[in-house]
């Protein structure tokens, strides 16, 4: 069991907004209870069914939510590009081999979430939680879209306290 973080993590403007773009989805549920219909725009806040409420709350997720609704409204391709790479993908364990340094069918669609492990059953495989979102997700429009939200979120964008006790890297490795 790790020891819970007395400080926030120290990272950069944009991975502040990246891993509050990757936390949005798993804090936000709607009234459904099904996260994988979370919507931006969709209900207010009181309609909204949260998985920790003063998370929810936080600013920053607020911000972050007025932001992608003044995306969506401006540049809905864009838009949609953000919201298939960071609000409708999936997570899921996957088996992961190494050939040479490299980790060989994790598609570009696809990121490594935890640090993949050795199944001695499984004869040089490797377990890992992986995230994949659609192919069709176009990386440069990903990136611009983040760079518009870093530009247009008001304030500083900070990570609630409820997430500082996650393993240290964690935030790094969700903001690569």
């Amino acid at each position: 069991m790790g020891v819970e973080r007395l400080n926030p993590p120290v990272l950069s403007r944009r991975q502040r907004i990246i891993c509050l773009l990757e936390t949005y989805r798993d804090v936000l549920e709607t009234t459904s209870g099904d996260p994988s219909t979370a919507t931006v725009g969709g209900g207010s806040f009181e309609d909204k069914v949260l998985w920790t409420e003063s998370a929810y709350r936080h600013g920053g997720y607020r911000e972050l939510e007025r932001c992608l609704e003044e995306l969506q409204r401006r540049c809905p391709v864009v838009f949609g590009h953000l919201r298939a790479r960071y609000l409708h993908s999936i997570k899921h364990t996957k088996r992961i081999q190494r050939r040479s340094g490299k980790w060989v069918n994790v598609p570009d669609n696809e990121k490594i979430l935890t640090e993949p492990f050795a199944a001695d059953d499984l004869g040089g495989w490797y377990i890992a939680k992986v995230e994949t979102w659609a192919a069709w997700v176009n990386r440069n429009a990903v990136a611009l879209a983040v760079k518009w939200i870093e530009r247009e979120y008001r304030g500083d964008p900070t990570i609630p306290r409820e997430l500082w006790a996650m393993p240290q890297g964690s935030f790094e490795r969700m903001a690569a």
